[in-house]
């Protein structure tokens, strides 16, 4: 696994492919909940690892401002990049026709903005897709660092799945939130206990 300090650090190489594995591996809740969809967008490219994944199965395409960025994930080893597009773009305002995806989802995203900009994106995501999902950090995300995992902390807001779920309703029709963990405290008897370090926000339009 690659020992990182800081969040730049983090995004400036493409992960190996046991790193992208992992990632993966520790939002499966996330892309579980994309099962079906053929037309999906990503906000933000992050290191590749979710569309990489999705590509497997999902046409895709990824929008991130930083196209410098946006190259590095495409050379994710997971990424098949025959049925990912790259366009640069504020998902803020997306350069996209009403319904023109199935799902529209995040990773680590949401929580490095304030209140009215996570409901324009939510809104946004809305207009061109039925469904949108997002992961954020919990408030009881850890900050590990280099210890274990690049459990790193920046400008983050660690709030509770009651807080996104109140901040976000107003911009949907309905919004669920779960908590979902990706570290494992421990395992005794055949069950694990987990540490809720993420919350997965789902939501949709108006009935």
């Amino acid at each position: 696994m690659r020992r990182v300090k800081a969040w730049f650090e983090f995004y400036a190489t493409s992960p190996t492919y046991t790193d992208a594995l992992m990632q993966v591996a520790s939002h499966a809740a996330l892309l579980e909940r994309m099962q079906g969809g053929d037309r999906v967008l990503e906000i933000g490219a992050g290191t590749g690892s979710l569309s990489g994944f999705l590509s497997g199965r999902s046409r895709v395409t990824v929008v991130e401002p930083d196209l410098q960025v946006g190259r590095i994930a495409l050379t994710n080893p997971l990424m098949q990049t025959n049925r990912v597009a790259l366009v640069r773009g504020d998902g803020m305002h997306l350069p996209f026709r009403a319904d023109s995806f199935d799902v529209v989802y995040s990773q680590g995203l949401l929580e490095h903005f304030a209140d009215d900009a996570v409901r324009r994106f939510v809104g946004e995501g809305l207009r061109v897709a039925p469904l949108v999902l997002a992961s954020v950090p919990s408030k009881w995300y850890p900050h590990l660092g280099r210890l274990i995992r690049p459990a790193l902390r920046g400008d983050e807001r660690l709030l509770s799945d009651n807080a996104w779920r109140t901040m976000i309703e107003p911009a949907a029709g309905t919004c669920d939130t779960i908590y979902y963990s990706d570290v494992k405290l421990a395992t005794l008897a055949s069950r694990t206990l987990a540490w809720p370090t993420h919350i997965l926000i789902t939501a949709r339009r108006p009935p």
